[in-house]
Protein backbone atom coordinates (compact mmCIF):
# COMPACT_ATOMS: atom_id res chain seq x y z
CA UNK A 1 0.00 0.00 0.00
CA UNK A 2 0.81 4.06 -0.51
CA UNK A 3 3.19 5.09 2.62
CA UNK A 4 3.54 8.48 3.00
CA UNK A 5 7.12 8.89 2.83
CA UNK A 6 10.00 11.95 2.18
CA UNK A 7 9.65 12.87 -1.61
CA UNK A 8 13.92 12.11 -2.26
CA UNK A 9 15.23 14.47 -4.81
CA UNK A 10 13.64 14.44 -7.86
CA UNK A 11 14.02 16.41 -11.25
CA UNK A 12 12.00 19.44 -12.43
CA UNK A 13 10.45 17.64 -15.72
CA UNK A 14 6.87 18.45 -16.65
CA UNK A 15 4.22 15.74 -16.35
CA UNK A 16 3.73 13.08 -19.27
CA UNK A 17 0.62 13.23 -20.77
CA UNK A 18 0.05 9.64 -19.76
CA UNK A 19 1.10 10.19 -16.47
CA UNK A 20 -1.66 13.25 -16.20
CA UNK A 21 -4.03 10.68 -17.66
CA UNK A 22 -3.52 7.75 -15.52
CA UNK A 23 -4.06 10.36 -12.03
CA UNK A 24 -7.21 11.57 -13.27
CA UNK A 25 -8.39 8.28 -14.05
CA UNK A 26 -7.83 7.55 -10.34
CA UNK A 27 -9.47 10.39 -9.44
CA UNK A 28 -12.61 9.40 -11.16
CA UNK A 29 -12.60 6.16 -9.60
CA UNK A 30 -12.35 7.67 -6.07
CA UNK A 31 -15.68 10.07 -7.19
CA UNK A 32 -17.42 7.00 -8.00
CA UNK A 33 -16.57 5.85 -4.04
CA UNK A 34 -14.11 2.79 -5.84
CA UNK A 35 -11.59 3.71 -2.89
CA UNK A 36 -9.49 0.22 -2.94
CA UNK A 37 -8.90 0.68 -6.79
CA UNK A 38 -8.30 4.52 -6.70
CA UNK A 39 -5.67 3.78 -4.08
CA UNK A 40 -4.35 1.20 -5.64
CA UNK A 41 -3.81 2.97 -9.03
CA UNK A 42 -2.30 5.97 -6.85
CA UNK A 43 0.56 3.83 -5.26
CA UNK A 44 1.26 2.57 -9.29
CA UNK A 45 1.68 6.37 -10.08
CA UNK A 46 3.70 6.72 -7.23
CA UNK A 47 6.09 4.14 -8.46
CA UNK A 48 5.87 5.64 -11.58
CA UNK A 49 6.57 9.13 -10.57
CA UNK A 50 9.64 7.70 -9.08
CA UNK A 51 11.50 6.16 -11.67
CA UNK A 52 10.71 9.53 -13.84
CA UNK A 53 11.69 11.58 -11.39
CA UNK A 54 8.38 13.86 -11.23
CA UNK A 55 7.55 15.50 -8.44
CA UNK A 56 4.33 16.96 -9.69
CA UNK A 57 2.55 13.82 -10.10
CA UNK A 58 4.13 12.29 -7.16
CA UNK A 59 2.58 15.44 -5.48
CA UNK A 60 -0.95 14.42 -7.44
CA UNK A 61 -1.32 10.72 -5.96
CA UNK A 62 -0.39 11.52 -2.68
CA UNK A 63 -2.73 14.78 -2.08
CA UNK A 64 -5.60 12.55 -4.29
CA UNK A 65 -4.76 9.78 -1.66
CA UNK A 66 -5.20 12.28 1.27
CA UNK A 67 -8.51 13.73 -0.44
CA UNK A 68 -9.97 9.94 -0.30
CA UNK A 69 -9.02 9.42 3.39
CA UNK A 70 -10.88 12.74 4.43
CA UNK A 71 -14.10 12.41 2.71
CA UNK A 72 -14.41 8.98 4.99
CA UNK A 73 -13.35 11.77 7.62
CA UNK A 74 -9.90 10.26 8.27
CA UNK A 75 -8.77 14.34 8.80
CA UNK A 76 -5.32 13.36 10.35
CA UNK A 77 -4.43 10.36 8.38
CA UNK A 78 -5.10 12.71 5.19
CA UNK A 79 -3.01 15.25 6.69
CA UNK A 80 0.12 13.03 6.41
CA UNK A 81 -0.27 12.44 2.97
CA UNK A 82 -1.39 16.01 1.88
CA UNK A 83 1.93 17.14 3.90
CA UNK A 84 3.78 14.55 1.38
CA UNK A 85 2.30 15.96 -1.58
CA UNK A 86 3.36 19.17 -0.47
CA UNK A 87 7.02 17.82 0.46
CA UNK A 88 7.25 15.95 -2.67
CA UNK A 89 7.12 19.87 -4.83
CA UNK A 90 9.38 22.04 -2.11
CA UNK A 91 11.99 18.96 -1.27
CA UNK A 92 12.37 18.35 -5.00
CA UNK A 93 13.10 22.21 -5.73
CA UNK A 94 9.93 22.52 -7.99
CA UNK A 95 8.79 25.50 -5.31
CA UNK A 96 12.17 27.36 -4.89
CA UNK A 97 11.09 30.18 -2.41
CA UNK A 98 8.11 29.30 0.15
CA UNK A 99 6.78 32.03 2.58
CA UNK A 100 4.06 33.98 4.08
CA UNK A 101 2.22 35.26 0.74
CA UNK A 102 4.65 33.68 -1.63
CA UNK A 103 5.88 30.46 -3.46
CA UNK A 104 8.55 30.24 -6.64
CA UNK A 105 8.75 27.23 -8.46
CA UNK A 106 10.88 25.67 -11.63
CA UNK A 107 7.57 22.96 -12.71
CA UNK A 108 5.35 25.12 -14.87
CA UNK A 109 1.53 25.36 -14.47
CA UNK A 110 1.23 21.75 -13.45
CA UNK A 111 3.44 22.06 -10.17
CA UNK A 112 1.04 25.30 -9.53
CA UNK A 113 -1.76 23.25 -9.87
CA UNK A 114 -0.26 20.63 -7.14
CA UNK A 115 0.75 22.80 -4.96
CA UNK A 116 -2.44 24.49 -4.90
CA UNK A 117 -4.13 20.96 -4.19
CA UNK A 118 -1.72 20.39 -1.80
CA UNK A 119 -2.02 23.14 0.78
CA UNK A 120 -6.27 23.71 -0.01
CA UNK A 121 -5.73 19.82 1.13
CA UNK A 122 -3.96 20.50 4.07
CA UNK A 123 -6.46 23.42 5.17
CA UNK A 124 -9.20 20.90 4.73
CA UNK A 125 -7.60 18.67 7.06
CA UNK A 126 -7.20 21.09 9.48
CA UNK A 127 -11.14 22.04 9.23
CA UNK A 128 -11.59 18.83 10.30
CA UNK A 129 -9.67 18.95 13.29
CA UNK A 130 -11.11 21.85 14.31
CA UNK A 131 -8.11 24.15 13.55
CA UNK A 132 -9.48 26.74 12.51
CA UNK A 133 -6.87 29.41 12.44
CA UNK A 134 -4.71 27.02 10.63
CA UNK A 135 -7.01 26.28 8.13
CA UNK A 136 -7.49 29.79 7.36
CA UNK A 137 -3.62 30.56 7.19
CA UNK A 138 -3.37 27.95 4.61
CA UNK A 139 -6.16 29.28 2.85
CA UNK A 140 -4.73 32.04 2.24
CA UNK A 141 -1.50 30.34 1.17
CA UNK A 142 -3.24 28.83 -1.76
CA UNK A 143 -4.87 31.71 -2.68
CA UNK A 144 -1.00 33.54 -2.99
CA UNK A 145 -0.19 30.30 -5.26
CA UNK A 146 -2.89 30.49 -7.72
CA UNK A 147 -2.92 32.23 -11.05
CA UNK A 148 -4.22 35.72 -10.75
CA UNK A 149 -7.85 35.60 -12.13
CA UNK A 150 -8.03 35.98 -16.02
CA UNK A 151 -9.52 39.16 -17.37
CA UNK A 152 -13.77 39.53 -17.46
CA UNK A 153 -14.44 37.06 -20.56
CA UNK A 154 -10.86 35.20 -20.88
CA UNK A 155 -11.14 31.38 -20.76
CA UNK A 156 -8.96 30.06 -17.60
CA UNK A 157 -7.79 26.91 -18.17
CA UNK A 158 -9.38 24.18 -15.88
CA UNK A 159 -7.03 21.77 -14.96
CA UNK A 160 -4.22 24.11 -13.94
CA UNK A 161 -6.23 26.62 -12.56
CA UNK A 162 -9.71 26.86 -12.24
CA UNK A 163 -10.21 23.40 -10.36
CA UNK A 164 -7.86 24.86 -7.97
CA UNK A 165 -9.67 28.11 -7.49
CA UNK A 166 -13.12 26.11 -7.09
CA UNK A 167 -11.61 24.24 -4.49
CA UNK A 168 -10.31 26.78 -2.92
CA UNK A 169 -13.81 28.46 -2.62
CA UNK A 170 -15.32 25.06 -1.35
CA UNK A 171 -13.02 25.17 1.65
CA UNK A 172 -13.50 28.50 1.98
CA UNK A 173 -16.85 28.26 2.30
CA UNK A 174 -16.82 25.20 4.53
CA UNK A 175 -14.29 27.10 7.26
CA UNK A 176 -17.01 30.11 7.16
CA UNK A 177 -19.36 27.79 7.99
CA UNK A 178 -18.11 26.23 10.48
CA UNK A 179 -15.96 29.17 12.09
CA UNK A 180 -19.78 30.69 12.36
CA UNK A 181 -19.53 32.97 9.30
CA UNK A 182 -22.94 32.41 7.28
CA UNK A 183 -22.61 35.24 5.15
CA UNK A 184 -18.95 34.77 4.13
CA UNK A 185 -20.32 31.09 3.46
CA UNK A 186 -22.86 32.01 1.10
CA UNK A 187 -20.43 34.68 -0.37
CA UNK A 188 -17.90 32.20 -1.67
CA UNK A 189 -20.84 29.35 -2.12
CA UNK A 190 -22.43 31.92 -4.51
CA UNK A 191 -18.57 32.42 -6.47
CA UNK A 192 -17.53 28.91 -6.86
CA UNK A 193 -21.47 28.60 -8.53
CA UNK A 194 -20.69 31.37 -10.59
CA UNK A 195 -17.07 30.13 -11.30
CA UNK A 196 -19.06 26.59 -12.45
CA UNK A 197 -22.24 28.57 -13.95
CA UNK A 198 -19.40 29.89 -16.63
CA UNK A 199 -17.72 26.72 -17.30
CA UNK A 200 -19.27 24.56 -20.80
CA UNK A 201 -16.50 21.34 -20.05
CA UNK A 202 -18.03 18.47 -20.47
CA UNK A 203 -16.94 15.73 -17.66
CA UNK A 204 -17.57 18.34 -15.09
CA UNK A 205 -20.88 16.39 -13.28
CA UNK A 206 -19.15 15.89 -10.00
CA UNK A 207 -17.60 19.30 -9.80
CA UNK A 208 -21.37 21.07 -10.69
CA UNK A 209 -22.97 18.32 -8.09
CA UNK A 210 -20.27 19.31 -5.35
CA UNK A 211 -20.67 23.24 -5.79
CA UNK A 212 -24.22 22.81 -5.57
CA UNK A 213 -24.26 20.66 -2.07
CA UNK A 214 -21.30 23.31 -0.28
CA UNK A 215 -24.15 26.00 -1.58
CA UNK A 216 -26.90 23.92 -0.17
CA UNK A 217 -24.92 23.34 3.19
CA UNK A 218 -24.10 27.16 3.34
CA UNK A 219 -28.39 28.12 3.20
CA UNK A 220 -28.71 25.50 5.99
CA UNK A 221 -25.72 27.43 8.08
CA UNK A 222 -27.47 30.69 6.99
CA UNK A 223 -30.81 29.25 8.36
CA UNK A 224 -32.38 28.63 5.53
CA UNK A 225 -33.49 25.30 5.87
CA UNK A 226 -36.15 24.83 2.94
CA UNK A 227 -33.31 26.07 0.54
CA UNK A 228 -31.15 23.79 1.82
CA UNK A 229 -33.35 20.92 1.73
CA UNK A 230 -34.26 21.56 -1.70
CA UNK A 231 -30.90 21.74 -2.79
CA UNK A 232 -29.54 19.02 -1.12
CA UNK A 233 -32.49 16.67 -2.54
CA UNK A 234 -31.78 17.62 -6.15
CA UNK A 235 -27.86 16.96 -5.20
CA UNK A 236 -28.40 13.25 -4.29
CA UNK A 237 -30.65 12.45 -7.22
CA UNK A 238 -28.30 14.11 -9.44
CA UNK A 239 -25.56 12.47 -7.46
CA UNK A 240 -27.26 8.97 -7.97
CA UNK A 241 -28.09 9.15 -11.72
CA UNK A 242 -24.38 9.88 -12.20
CA UNK A 243 -23.49 7.02 -9.76
CA UNK A 244 -20.99 9.60 -7.61
CA UNK A 245 -21.64 7.35 -4.23
CA UNK A 246 -19.23 9.58 -2.17
CA UNK A 247 -21.38 12.99 -3.31
CA UNK A 248 -24.53 10.81 -2.63
CA UNK A 249 -23.55 10.14 0.42
CA UNK A 250 -22.80 13.57 1.27
CA UNK A 251 -26.39 14.93 0.02
CA UNK A 252 -27.99 12.01 2.42
CA UNK A 253 -26.32 13.12 5.05
CA UNK A 254 -26.84 17.12 4.49
CA UNK A 255 -30.24 16.00 3.65
CA UNK A 256 -30.84 14.66 7.75
CA UNK A 257 -28.70 17.28 9.12
CA UNK A 258 -31.79 19.00 7.89
CA UNK A 259 -34.43 17.47 8.68
CA UNK A 260 -35.04 14.65 6.57
CA UNK A 261 -35.48 11.93 8.79
CA UNK A 262 -37.50 9.39 7.10
CA UNK A 263 -37.15 5.69 7.26
CA UNK A 264 -36.35 6.00 3.47
CA UNK A 265 -33.58 8.01 3.78
CA UNK A 266 -31.85 6.38 6.94
CA UNK A 267 -31.95 3.19 4.75
CA UNK A 268 -30.52 4.35 1.42
CA UNK A 269 -28.02 5.66 3.80
CA UNK A 270 -26.89 2.75 4.96
CA UNK A 271 -27.39 1.00 1.43
CA UNK A 272 -24.41 3.88 0.36
CA UNK A 273 -22.27 3.19 3.21
CA UNK A 274 -22.40 -0.18 2.54
CA UNK A 275 -21.54 -0.26 -0.95
CA UNK A 276 -18.64 2.26 -0.09
CA UNK A 277 -17.01 0.36 2.55
CA UNK A 278 -17.06 -2.95 0.06
CA UNK A 279 -15.10 -0.53 -2.19
CA UNK A 280 -12.53 0.26 0.30
CA UNK A 281 -13.80 3.45 1.99
CA UNK A 282 -12.93 3.08 5.77
CA UNK A 283 -15.60 5.37 8.17
CA UNK A 284 -14.63 6.89 11.18
CA UNK A 285 -17.15 5.33 13.67
CA UNK A 286 -20.12 7.41 14.51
Amino acid sequence: MLTANSAGDLGHVSPARSAISAWLAAVERGGRGEVAAALTALEELVVDARRRNDPTILSFARTTAGSLLRQAGRHEVALGWDGAGLAALTGSGSITRWGPGTARWTGGEWARAAAVDAVVNLAADNLGLGRFSASARLLRRAGAILAPEPAAGAREPWQTSARGRLRLLWVSAELAMYSGDPDTALDRAARAVDLMDRRDDAGLDRHRIKTALISAAAHAAAGRIEVARSGADGCRRRAAEAGLLPLQWAAVMLGRGVGDDSAATATEQARIEAALSARGMVFVPR
